[in-house]
């Protein structure tokens, strides 16, 4: 593909995000349609006997997942599911794999409140957008374990379908024929239908999960729009010329039955340059398209609406739907948004982003720290079990009173931070608090055992365990150093109790995962033990930017990332030059988040080494991460939900920090303070100077000068590259001015 022009961008947003577009574009448009999955149903070789074995007749079809629900996916041990279809002149065939620990035996007037099967089908594809919007060829079949009643809703007839199930070793079958005659349609090759097929799971007590395929807000029962796209094919050993007419009607589709990647990645039309690599999909340079999806994805944020109860959105919830997602916060959210609004605050210069950072950190404050008596006093739950309450009371897989010890030592440091900014003295006392119930906790550890466990109890000091798996060990223990460093510095709190915790720390970190590369859990939804990409980024960024805290520390960081690209590296876009990165090894999908993280990283040691040859890999990469941003703001983890984590705090200060240590992947027309050692507390970019603020006297900040070029600065010395347009700055003074040179 050849690259086209620069894509047109939402004023407003951009506006709001303190931009100034100079092209005149549509407004943003209304709440988006329901984004749905999409399947290749293949036509039959010979019809398949229902009887539920499953037997070869299925080896053509397509197989999809059940990755969806609405509230947090259940454990994979409890229940998991996958379906195919297939099709005839006669009949749409459905088979469908479920896993489950506890098959239950149940009767019942609501069948979808046991074990069983639902399967919605749209004869005609359209996938009415009404609310309750069902019509004529819209069908929502239940089929419940053990039960030989196949059931339907609104007075549908199931009379001429025929279905079977079996047991297997891990749960159960369903096999089902569902006649064209039933849904009054007489579809063909090429025809498009609604398709979507869930399972509900009951251990005993009545439904307790529910697993979806299209459909993520268990709307489809109502609402036929939430059903996905099912696309009936001859085969899937299509011709070229089949294949062409595929590309034309559904593009994805038919490079997907190619084996290749697709044209479309999430939002966009993927876009490359004269040799097929990976352009970002606003602009042809990574420089202008880096600034406009920052600007894209806090422009989002800021306009993000309160919840019922008055209290905003992104304080109650980690996954933004135009509904309202049914889950609490994500476990580091509020941490993630203060580390990239610290940084987007120096970018901007906007007081808005520091305003949003304290009311984050007062509400936390305010309404979840636990106290000050047990064990683990003063430190933040990272989950509010009662979702709209108003307070954060525990943790998501563990329940109430259970927290997690690195959130707090992350949040300690954010405060830190916060305090410099504002001069606000209560963020310093918090983040003492912090630091004293770490340092008392904090033990030698082992391979097993981190220095503090990742989820406890704070009033017994339990360690939660589920399933046989105890949670003793995490690495995400960096955020405790930062807090210990800063505070030692400043020679706040106990400081001789700090630097023993951090020496023991310390030494765990060298001793244990830098050495077995085990990096252990982070996200709040995982109820066993992964590895998670985002502990192993922390701890090699923490290496570079602190090169003395270990002799090796550019080697390590070199065998960090490169276990990274072992471990979650995912090769599907390489065609475009892409590795993009997966999460975690529980859940083995690319995101946003992972992806500009690992290649910021990637730059920030090319930086330090000097070692630029991997710095056009990490670029496309950072461009296949763009992708994941729609024209609103929406920033979406590929084939999933609008994690307010992976698209908002932890998706923004990894362009920055790229930007930082590669300046030409900074806007080349505008001026941006990209970095600095100390903190800054306020910047104003005006048309003749540059003027900022910071904690420290003596610091180094870097600079991007696009408008004009400088004269002088006040309160430092500085070195100006005009090829490069890099402004360095040593600084003696508060208050730095960088003055505009005469012309």
């Amino acid at each position: 593909m050849k690259a086209t022009a620069a894509v047109a961008l939402p004023v407003a947003l951009l506006a709001m995000a303190g931009a100034a577009p100079t092209e005149e574009v549509p407004p943003v448009a209304a709440p988006p349609r329901a984004e749905v999955g999409w399947v290749p149903v293949v036509r039959a070789r010979s019809a398949p006997v229902i009887d539920g074995a499953a037997g070869e007749s299925w080896s053509p079809a397509v197989t999809r997942r059940l990755e969806r629900s609405k509230g947090p996916m259940p454990s994979s041990a409890d229940i998991q599911a996958e379906f195919r279809g297939m099709w005839d002149e006669d009949a749409l065939y459905v088979l469908v794999q479920v896993l489950d620990d506890e098959t239950t035996t149940r009767e019942g007037p609501v069948p979808w409140e046991h074990d069983s099967v639902e399967v919605y089908v749209d004869g005609d594809g359209s996938r009415n957008d009404a609310v309750d919007g069902y019509d004529g060829n819209d069908r929502q079949f239940v089929f419940r374990w053990d039960d030989p009643v196949a059931h339907a809703t609104k007075g549908a007839s199931v009379e001429s379908l025929r279905f079977a199930q079996s047991e297997w070793e891990h749960g159960y079958r369903m096999e089902i024929a569902i006649p064209w005659s039933t849904l009054g349609v007489a579809p063909g090759a090429g025809s498009t239908i609604g398709l979507d097929v869930h399972v509900n799971d009951d251990d005993g007590v009545g439904r307790e999960d529910k697993i979806m395929w299209s459909d993520g807000s268990d709307a489809a029962s109502s609402e036929p729009r939430r059903f996905g796209k099912a696309v009936l094919l001859d085969a899937l050993e299509a011709t070229e010329e089949q294949r062409a007419t595929l590309t034309v009607a559904a593009p994805d589709l038919g490079r997907e039955l190619a084996g290749e990647p697709p044209l479309r990645l999430q939002y966009h039309d993927i876009r490359a340059d004269a040799g097929g690599m990976i352009l970002p999909w606003s602009h042809d340079e990574p420089a202008v398209a880096y600034d406009q999806v920052i600007r894209l994805v806090w422009g989002f944020w800021r306009q993000m609406e309160d919840c019922p109860n008055g209290v905003k959105y992104y304080l109650q919830h980690q996954v933004w739907k135009p509904e309202h997602d049914p889950r609490g916060l994500g476990g580091d959210q509020i941490n993630m948004a203060l580390s990239s609004w610290n940084l987007l605050h120096q970018y901007l210069g906007d007081p808005g982003v520091v305003a949003d950072m304290r009311l984050q950190a007062d509400y936390w404050i305010e309404n979840g720290l636990t106290g000050p008596d047990g064990p683990w006093p003063n430190l933040p739950f990272p989950y509010n079990t009662d979702i709209h309450s108003g307070r954060y009371d525990g943790d998501m897989v563990a329940g109430k009173g259970f927290l997690q010890p690195d959130k707090a030592g992350s949040f300690g440091t954010e405060l830190v931070t916060l305090h410099k900014i504002t001069a606000e003295p209560r963020y310093l006392e918090v983040a003492v608090g912090i630091a004293d119930t770490l340092a008392r906790n904090a033990k030698p550890g082992d391979q097993d055992h981190s220095p503090w466990p990742y989820r406890v109890h704070f009033e017994t000091g339990e360690v939660f365990e589920k399933e046989g798996v105890r949670f003793t060990y995490t690495t995400n223990w960096t955020g405790a150093l930062r807090l210990f460093d800063d505070l030692i510095a400043m020679e706040k709190g106990s400081v001789d109790d700090y630097e023993k915790a951090r020496t023991l720390v310390s030494d765990w970190l060298k001793t244990y995962p830098l050495k077995t590369m085990r990096w252990g859990p982070f996200f709040e939804d995982i109820n066993t033990y992964s590895d998670t990409q985002i502990n192993a980024g922390t701890l090699a960024r923490y290496i570079l930017e602190h090169p003395g805290w270990m002799p090796d520390g550019e080697e390590a960081v070199r065998r960090i990332l490169d276990d990274c690209d072992r471990k979650f590296g995912n090769p599907f876009w390489a065609k475009y030059g892409v590795r993009a990165t997966n999460e975690q090894t529980a859940y083995e999908v690319p995101g946003n988040s992972h992806t500009s993280r690992q290649n910021a990283l990637e730059l920030m040691w090319a930086e330090a080494t000097g070692d630029w040859s991997r710095k056009d890999r990490s670029v496309r990469n950072l461009n296949w991460a763009t992708y994941m941003v729609a024209e609103d703001g929406r920033n979406r983890y590929y084939r999933d939900d609008i994690w307010l984590t992976d698209g908002y705090g932890d998706y923004i200060r990894h362009y920055l920090r790229a930007m930082a240590a590669a300046p030409d992947l900074a806007p080349p027309d505008q001026n941006h303070l990209l970095r600095t050692t100390s903190v800054v507390r306020s910047v104003e970019y005006g048309d003749d100077a540059v003027t900022y603020e910071k904690w420290d006297a003596g610091s180094r900040e870097r600079l991007k000068l696009g408008e004009w070029e400088p004269g002088e600065v006040e309160g430092g010395t500085f070195t100006w590259d005009p090829e490069t347009r890099v402004l360095e700055v040593e600084s003696g003074s508060r208050r730095v001015v960088v003055r505009r040179a005469e012309s």
